[in-house]
């Protein structure tokens, strides 16, 4: 690695500027009234014991250091995004089963009804078919619920919520 060496330039000016004299030991002092003083030095880091190679060094694995992270960033962004919708895909399929579970369960409701007005099945079975009705109402209301919560994560992973956007935009 070769490191760049930049010359530098310093540049000074003084001038010195005697107003009065005066006072115990006034006269003793001799000295000009005016006086000036440049100075220009230059210089060259011919040997800088390699600290700027180093310090060149160091800013690269700094570099390469943010382009990884900046990297690992991108893939758990994706991977979020993706496993937000698996699971939105799995939810929203999750609906359908549990609306036929429901329409089955109030088929056999209404069965068990039946049978009971004839006295063919015992209170229990239907107490049995009503408490299936109802646990299959309350899944078919929360797999909808669940799906929406599905689907706010995913817009959320993306960076972009479809409640924010006008009709044309949805489409």
């Amino acid at each position: 690695v070769m490191a760049n060496i930049f010359p530098s330039f310093f540049f000074q000016a003084k001038r010195d500027v005697l107003f009065s004299r005066g006072g115990v030991g006034g006269d003793f002092l001799d000295k000009e009234k005016n006086s000036w003083s440049l100075g220009l030095t230059a210089s060259l880091p011919l040997i800088t014991g390699g600290s700027q190679i180093a310090e060149a060094i160091k800013a690269r694995e700094q570099l390469t250091r943010l382009e990884l992270d900046s990297e690992w960033t991108k893939m758990k962004v994706e991977q979020r995004i993706r496993n937000a919708l698996h699971a939105t895909t799995a939810s929203y399929t999750s609906i359908d089963l549990a609306k036929q579970s429901l329409d089955a369960a109030k088929k056999t409701l209404q069965f068990v009804t039946d049978s009971y007005v004839r006295g063919v099945v015992a209170i229990i079975d239907l107490i049995d078919a009503q408490n299936t009705a109802f646990a299959s109402e309350q899944s078919a209301a929360n797999a909808t619920y669940d799906f929406l919560l599905d689907l706010l994560e995913t817009e959320r992973a993306v960076g972009r919520f479809g409640f924010f956007l006008n009709p044309s935009q949805r489409e």
